[in-house]
């Protein structure tokens, strides 16, 4: 369900649209007329960069092993620009 309150009566229930969104409500805060902020419940807010379908997955030691690939033997050799500089 969605509920719309002025930021004057949120300010002090805000404990109270917390819970209220969690279990499922929709809260908008209105600055005079216009939407300031929405308090949405946790299920409906993915974020950008994990989508529901996919599980997080944890970084471990090791894993990009041969994902790059290898470096020319001269990589640490001064540049022909810089040389007057060394």
């Amino acid at each position: 369900m969605t509920y719309t309150i002025t930021l004057e009566e949120a300010q002090p229930k805000f404990a109270a649209l917390l819970e209220q969104a969690s279990r499922g409500d929709e809260i908008t805060i209105l600055q005079g007329t216009e939407p300031f902020a929405r308090i949405l419940p946790p299920a409906t807010q993915p974020s950008a960069e994990q989508s529901p379908e996919q599980p997080q997955r944890r970084f471990e030691f090791g894993m990009a092993k041969g994902l790059i690939g290898t470096l020319p033997d001269d990589f640490d050799e001064p540049l022909e620009d810089f040389k007057e500089y060394m």
